[in-house]
């Protein structure tokens, strides 16, 4: 039987940062520190940083940004 961890972190346009502090570094500590032990498909605004055993898919960080929103959906839905 596989082992399988789901997270769900929202809003989708969050950045994820570990030097920016605050809820930006706190997302991304969480996000790696269980890509030690799952494989992660994150969702998230922008990704700066690298987190390993991970897929990180971005969307974007702006409200205008539908153009990567509308990739996203043909893309991985």
């Amino acid at each position: 039987m596989k082992n399988v961890i789901k997270n769900f972190y929202a809003p989708a346009n969050l950045l994820l940062d570990p030097n920016y502090g605050g809820e930006y570094a706190w997302a991304y500590n969480i996000i790696k520190g269980i890509s030690n032990y799952f494989k992660i498909i994150a969702i998230t605004g922008k990704l700066r940083g690298d987190i390993n055993n991970a897929v990180v898919i971005e969307t974007g960080i702006t409200k205008r940004d539908f153009v990567n929103i509308s990739l996203f959906f043909f893309k991985y839905i």
